[in-house]
């Protein structure tokens, strides 16, 4: 399942945290409570696309030299997202609707 599909279907849901990890299913905090995204789970394919070669070149180093990085980026209908990003992981902080 490609990223902003994910994030499209957690902000239909108005999940306000959805956390990726390749391999596994999508996870997505719904009035704070944890749920599973059943058929969501992701490769490094798709990882790698969605969001790796999203982040700038800086983002990008700061992930390959500490294993982490804070970005932020607008997802068009959705807006601002912030996300915390490990080498096969993410968790994406929704805007409030």
């Amino acid at each position: 399942m490609e990223i902003p599909k994910i994030l499209a279907t957690a902000a239909s849901l108005k999940a306000t945290e959805a956390t990726v990890e390749v391999g596994d299913p999508v996870l997505l905090k719904i009035r704070g409570e944890d749920r599973t995204l059943f058929g969501s789970t992701i490769n490094i394919r798709e990882f790698e696309e969605g969001i790796v070669r999203r982040l700038d070149a800086f983002k990008r180093d700061e992930l390959k030299a500490s294993g982490r990085c804070h970005w932020q980026f607008e997802e068009k209908g959705i807006g601002t997202i912030e996300a915390d990003v490990e080498p096969a992981r993410a968790r994406f902080v929704l805007p409030p609707k």
